[in-house]
């Protein structure tokens, strides 16, 4: 790949989205491993989630990231392992475009019970590079499976790779907003719930999505019935700290826009309200 033809590429792109070129320079890198992935052994061990399957989901306009998520299947959280699993993907070389393994893994997620590791990646292009990390974790149910989706990159090439269902996304966002209630410091969940449910209206299945709560839920320990969780939603909505971190995540992601505090408490509540008896 040659970096001129890239950049101007991802320049027309980014004016064409209305997205920062960075953001958009980020996202090809991401795009790029993927791809790797996509090409080797382990795209059916690595399902991809987080922020950057919601990326895919929802559009770069409405959600971007600086990492990349995957859920292990059929691998051990083994630093040696799943090393070995990146260097194999990394290998590879396109022209300017290529990856480095950078330092030791570090174990993610240690503020709750499910543990994680992180590697970091530098992706270089020519003389431009773009750190970025790698998480792994392992554990939590996947409910409907996960299946072989096709994913567009930023410039428009597609291939397959596997991808966590919504449903479950879903699931693991709910179970954080009621077990960390006022406490919860990530708004990006209750932003998710909304732009899931407003993007895809209309084709999620509460009944699945039900069934994936109800594992989720299960294999956390985590125990609510729909009062507990309408309580729960009304103290978050009423908390003064939770309104202003709100509002600080507003401002510094410009894709939620003037977004306002209650509509995304609405969204969470419509969500209770299909998914609890």
């Amino acid at each position: 790949m040659n970096k001129d033809s890239i950049t101007q590429r991802l320049r027309n792109r980014a004016k064409e989205l209305n997205v920062n070129y960075n953001t958009l320079l980020n996202q090809f890198f991401y795009d790029e491993f993927l791809k790797l992935l996509s090409q080797s052994s382990c795209r059916d061990l690595f399902i991809l989630k987080g922020g950057i399957l919601l990326t895919h989901n929802l559009g770069i306009q409405q959600r971007s990231t600086i990492d990349i998520d995957f859920h292990v299947k059929e691998l051990t959280l083994d630093e040696k392992e799943l090393r070995e699993a990146l260097e194999d993907i990394l290998q590879s070389r396109k022209g300017d475009l290529y990856f480095e393994l950078e330092g030791d893994a570090q174990e993610i997620r240690n503020e709750d019970k499910y543990g994680g590791l992180r590697f970091r990646i530098w992706g270089r292009l020519s003389n431009i590079r773009v750190p970025f990390s790698i998480d792994f974790a392992t554990g939590d149910p996947v409910y409907p499976s996960a299946k072989l989706l096709t994913y567009t990159t930023a410039l428009g090439d597609t291939f397959g790779l596997r991808m966590y269902p919504l449903e479950t996304v879903l699931a693991e966002k709910l179970e954080t907003i009621l077990y960390r209630a006022e406490a919860n410091g990530r708004s990006k969940d209750l932003y998710d719930i909304h732009a899931i449910l407003k993007a895809n209206e209309g084709k999620l299945d509460f009944g699945t999505t039900r069934q994936a709560m109800n594992l989720t839920f299960t294999y956390r320990k985590t125990n609510f019935d729909k009062k507990q969780a309408e309580d729960i939603l009304s103290k978050i909505n009423r908390n003064t700290g939770m309104k202003e971190r709100w509002k600080r995540y507003c401002e510094k992601n410009p894709y939620v826009g003037k977004l306002e505090f209650e509509t995304v408490i609405n969204s969470i509540r419509e969500l209770i309200d299909n998914c609890f008896g």
